[in-house]
């Protein structure tokens, strides 16, 4: 269990440095996660936020469900439908990177974003808190272009992908940040009316089968965005290690 801001990024840190050392896909999500969670505290810093110290125990609420997640898997038992899918897929490592962000960008944002809202302010107060948590989405929106220029650097094909999509390579997997956006807020707003234990597990249980049933599409887009993603898998380096590392830097 983590407390804080400062301790949410040493935790990730971690976690990104035992990916790196296992050589493990599933350091690719927890390195966007890192630089997402550093960008956001940059933005509590910087006053970017309605409400800092709200925006901090937000932070800590959702960065809790990841890390709670990945023990879970690692200690062998079931994280929930959606991320189960990612670790699965972290762990066979036969996706594209991009597909492997999209699985934890998924779970984390259609699933884990909401609840944390509705968790810290329960009621009527989750009202008071779109302002900052739309602030939060068009942080982590903002990373999108970043990490697609990092991919590009991995992968020819995703350079061509780069220029044919235009406004975002998400969508080869029929999934969108502003969808997800959209779909965490409606999350929020649900649990956040929810006064009883019973009825939050059984809105977390419908979210995590429609969050599974879109990890499914990532993984299985189709036949035409196949026909890219698969190139775009062969062209990547093989050295997952050192994919991370690219992925945190600058």
């Amino acid at each position: 269990m983590i407390y804080s801001p400062a301790e949410l990024l040493h935790a990730l840190d971690l976690t990104v440095g035992q990916a790196i050392a296992n050589k493990s896909a599933g350091g690719y999500f927890a390195a966007l996660y890192a630089r997402m969670s550093r960008a956001v505290v940059e933005g509590i810093a910087a006053g970017r936020f309605e409400d800092g110290p709200r925006m901090e125990r937000l932070m800590v609420v959702f960065g809790n469900r990841y890390l709670y997640a990945l023990e879970q898997w690692n200690r062998k038992e079931h994280p929930g439908k959606a991320w189960n899918k990612a670790f699965e897929a972290a762990a066979a490592n036969r996706v594209s990177i991009l597909q492997h962000l999209l699985l934890g960008i998924n779970a984390h944002i259609n699933l884990d974003l909401g609840v944390a809202a509705g968790q810290i302010a329960p009621g009527a107060a989750i009202q008071g808190l779109k302002r900052d948590f739309e602030t939060i989405n068009d942080v982590i929106a903002g990373l999108v272009d970043v990490v697609q220029d990092k991919l590009a650097e991995l992968s020819m094909p995703m350079r061509f992908l780069d220029r044919l999509a235009g406004t975002g390579d998400e969508q080869v997997a029929n999934f969108s940040i502003n969808v997800a956006r959209s779909a965490a807020w409606q999350v929020a707003e649900t649990y956040a009316g929810l006064g009883d234990e019973a009825g939050q597990r059984a809105c977390i249980a419908d979210v995590d089968r429609m969050a599974a049933s879109l990890a499914e599409r990532i993984l299985y887009p189709g036949f035409l965005p196949n026909l890219v993603l698969k190139p775009v898998k062969w062209f990547e380096p093989r050295d997952v290690s050192g994919n991370i590392r690219l992925l945190l830097q600058d």
